[in-house]
C-alpha cells in the first residue's frame, strides 16, 4: 500500500472517530465509492495491526457500517429483479446484457439457434463441441441455462425476465425434453427423449457384450480392457438390474422404467456367479498360477536388469512383472541395484559397471553445458516425469557423471558415455 494512500485512509478513519460520521458519508463527501473505501481500510487494517483496535473501535460504535452499503444493492438488485430486469452480470452464449435485459447478439444467436436444434434432435455435446467449437462444458450449460426460457434465479426465487425470447418456445421445449427428470449422472445405455429413457444402441450392445464375456468365464478386469470401459462401469452393468426392463420390488417382477436391453434370464446367472464366489476363487488361484510361473521366470533370469527381463518374458505386461518382483524384494529374495540389475538377496552384484540403458538424450543436452541447474530447471525444460528424471539423477550421481551442491545439478564431462 502506498503511502499516500495510507495517510488518506487515516485521515478518513480520523473523520469517522472524531466528526462522528459514517463511513458512506465520507467516501460520498471525498467522491469515493464506497465499497471501494470499506476494501482499503480493511486492507489496511490487516497490514498495520497496530491500527486494528482504531478500526475495531469505529466499527463497535456502529460508524463503520459493513453492510450498509451492501444492503442498499441488494435492495436496488431486488427491485430489478421484480421488474423483470437480471441483476446479474453472468456472461449468455449468443446475447448482450444491458440494463438488465439480454439482447440477442446477430451472429452468436443465429450459432445458439442452429447448436440447440441439433441438440433436440438427439446430437451430443461432444459432437456439437467439435462442430462449433465450443467447450463441451459450455454447450452442457448452454442446453440448461433456464436464462433462454425468460427465467432466472435470484436470492433463491424465481423470476420471470422481462427481455424479448433469444429461443422459440417450441424449440427449447424440444431441448429439455432430452433431460433425466431426476437429478444425478447420465444413465450408461440410454438417453432421454421426450421426458422418457430410450436406449443408445453403441452402448447398449456394450452392456450386452459385458454380460456375454462374464458368462463365458473373462475376468471383469479384462473385459473392462476389451471393452475400453472402466472395472466400475463392468460391476455395474453386471449388478444393475434396471438395464433387463425389470426390478425385482416386494418379492414381484415390476417394470423399471428403461427399456430392456440386457437378457433377464443371462443377468439372473450372473447373480447367481457372483453370489457363489467359485468364479472369484477361479480366478483367484488361476492369478497365483500365473504369479509362480512368472517367478520362476525372473529366478531363472537373475542376475539381469529389470528392462530386459520384461522383454525376455513378452506374455506377461509390465505390471504382472514387477509386481512379482517386488514381492520377492518384500521377501527379501532379490535385491535390486541403482540401474535396475536384480540379484539374489544376499549376494553380490556381478562385477558389472553401472549403466543407463533408459536414459534419453534430453538429459545430456540440457546439463552438457556444464552450468548449475535446480531439479525444478530441469524437470522444466525436459519436461519428463519427474520420478523418471530423478532416478536418473541417481544413475548419473552414481556413475560419477552428475555433481550436486546445495541443490543443483551439473554434468562433469562434456560428452560422458552411458554404455
Amino acid at each position: 500500500m502506498k503511502i499516500g494512500k495510507m495517510e488518506k485512509i487515516m485521515e478518513v478513519l480520523k473523520e469517522i472517530q472524531y466528526e462522528n460520521k459514517s463511513l458512506t458519508q465520507v467516501a460520498l463527501e471525498r467522491k469515493i465509492d464506497p465499497g471501494n473505501l470499506s476494501r482499503d481500510v480493511r486492507e489496511f487494517k490487516e497490514m498495520y495491526p497496530k491500527v486494528a483496535k482504531i478500526v475495531d473501535s469505529i466499527r463497535a460504535s456502529g460508524l463503520i457500517l459493513r453492510t450498509e452499503w451492501g444492503a442498499k444493492l441488494k435492495k436496488r438488485r431486488s427491485q430489478m429483479a421484480d421488474s423483470g430486469l437480471y441483476p446479474g452480470r453472468a456472461h449468455l452464449f449468443g446475447a448482450i446484457l444491458k440494463d438488465g435485459l439480454f439482447l440477442p447478439k446477430p451472429e452468436e444467436n443465429k450459432e445458439l439457434l442452429e447448436l440447440l436444434k441439433y441438440y433436440s434432435e438427439g446430437k451430443g455435446p461432444t459432437w456439437l463441441s467439435k462442430k462449433f467449437k465450443i467447450p463441451k462444458t459450455t454447450i452442457q450449460r448452454i442446453v440448461r441455462d433456464i436464462r433462454y426460457d425468460n427465467r432466472f434465479i435470484f436470492g433463491g426465487k424465481e423470476y420471470v425476465g422481462s427481455w424479448p425470447r433469444l429461443v422459440p418456445k417450441e424449440l427449447w421445449d424440444k431441448v429439455q425434453s432430452r433431460h433425466s427428470p431426476k437429478s444425478g449422472t447420465r444413465y450408461f445405455g440410454y438417453e432421454w427423449w421426450n421426458g422418457k429413457p430410450r436406449e443408445i444402441h453403441e452402448e447398449a450392445t456394450i452392456c450386452n457384450r459385458v454380460v456375454q464375456k462374464y458368462l463365458e468365464g473373462k475376468s471383469q478386469p479384462k473385459i473392462a480392457s476389451e471393452e475400453g470401459i472402466s472395472k466400475s462401469l463392468v460391476y455395474k452393468t453386471l449388478t444393475d438390474e434396471r438395464r433387463t426392463g425389470w426390478i425385482l420390488k416386494d418379492g414381484e417382477l415390476v417394470s423399471s422404467g428403461y427399456p430392456a436391453i440386457i437378457n433377464r434370464h443371462d443377468f439372473e446367472t450372473v447373480q447367481k456367479i457372483l453370489k457363489s464366489r467359485e468364479r472369484w476363487e477361479s480366478f483367484k488361484k488361476e492369478r497365483e498360477e500365473k504369479a509362480k510361473r512368472i517367478r520362476a521366470k525372473i529366478l531363472s533370469l537373475v542376475p539381469d536388469y529389470r528392462l530386459s527381463i520384461r522383454k525376455k518374458i513378452p506374455e506377461r505386461t509390465r505390471g504382472q512383472i514387477y509386481h512379482v518382483i517386488r514381492q520377492m524384494k518384500d521377501q527379501k529374495v532379490l535385491y535390486d541395484r541403482e540401474d535396475g540389475l536384480l540379484q539374489f538377496y544376499g549376494l553380490p552384484f556381478p562385477d558389472v559397471p553401472l549403466h543407463a540403458p533408459i536414459l534419453k538424450q534430453a538429459m545430456i543436452e540440457h546439463l552438457k553445458d556444464g552450468k548449475w541447474r535446480t531439479r525444478k530447471q530441469i524437470f522444466n525444460e525436459i519436461g519428463m516425469n519427474r520420478h523418471t528424471i530423478n532416478s536418473y539423477i541417481r544413475i548419473l550421481k552414481a556413475l560419477g557423471k552428475v555433481e550436486e551442491r546445495d541443490h543443483q545439478l551439473r554434468l562433469k564431462v562434456a560428452n560422458p558415455d552411458f554404455s
